[in-house]
């Protein structure tokens, strides 16, 4: 598990334990599928994951979004990005019109016709995050509940199918799972892997052990703490003379690597 900019980055093993340790404050009765379309499976080639994920923030940005629009990414290779300024606690930019409630995953690539064939590293670890956010949320898995993009309009009322002169679009692809965007397609294949991969959870399918799952826990408390927004340490006034460098900084709140990189920057010269 890394954190890095405004992404965390773990493996699909990881997931669960993570989310156990997550404190929900809001109602989430729906979780939305989507494919990004753009980034691919070309443009991924030979790129790193962070890099990816703030070209995706970067252009959520330039739509006048106040941050990343998922709240998840799913890679090609099975791994899973937490988005940091979109957490699972607020509403995602995902379907306009259509956010309340919902949680957005956005998994990574073009699944409609003639674009790219979804993994099986890619497959498993959808299916492990939405039977994971189902229990932990007490989700039904059900066409109601698990939600592709391509059943809303443009202005978010849901049409329960895929409609090529309502939809607003084929997210998450023509051929997503091999299927397709439909209703009948999802109940095909998606939401019956989902229904399996939950089964398997709750039967202990997914089980480590008490050590392993401390150490884990472990880990994600120590991410949590290091991401953690705090006011100026004493050092740092006892340095600088305030919290707000005297009111250079509008909201002296930073992590505990903020203020020490910000210490740092601030002892080197200027020319």
């Amino acid at each position: 598990m890394i954190t890095k900019g405004n992404f965390i980055l773990m493996e699909t093993s990881e997931f669960r334990p993570w989310l156990t340790n997550q404190k929900i404050t809001r109602s989430i009765t729906k979780l939305q599928v989507h494919h990004t379309w753009l980034p691919n499976y070309s443009t991924r080639l030979n790129q790193d994951h962070f890099k990816c994920l703030e070209g995706i923030r970067n252009s959520h940005l330039a739509n006048g979004w106040s941050g990343t629009g998922q709240n998840i990414t799913v890679f090609e290779d099975g791994k899973i990005a937490i988005s940091l300024d979109r957490d699972l606690n607020k509403v995602p930019a995902g379907i306009s019109g259509a956010n309340t409630g919902a949680l957005c995953i956005e998994i990574i690539g073009n699944f409609d016709i003639g674009g790219d064939t979804i993994t099986s590293a890619q497959k498993q670890a959808v299916t492990h995050v939405y039977a994971c956010l189902s229990d932990k949320l007490n989700i039904t898995i059900n066409t109601d509940n698990i939600v592709y993009h391509a059943w809303y309009t443009p202005s978010g009322s849901f049409l329960g199918d895929y409609d090529k002169n309502k939809s607003s679009k084929t997210c998450p692809g023509t051929n997503f799972w091999g299927d397709g965007n439909t209703k009948a397609a999802a109940n095909k294949g998606f939401i019956k892997a989902l229904k399996d991969e939950y089964e398997r959870l709750k039967n202990g399918g997914d089980e480590v052990t008490k050590a392993e799952f401390e150490a884990l826990e472990k880990r994600v408390a120590a991410i949590e703490e290091a991401n953690k927004l705090i006011t100026a340490p004493k050092w740092f006034v006892d340095e600088f003379g305030s919290a707000d460098l005297k009111g250079k900084i509008k909201d002296p709140k930073l992590t505990f690597e903020g203020w020490r990189t910000l210490a740092i920057d601030l002892r080197v010269p200027k020319n």
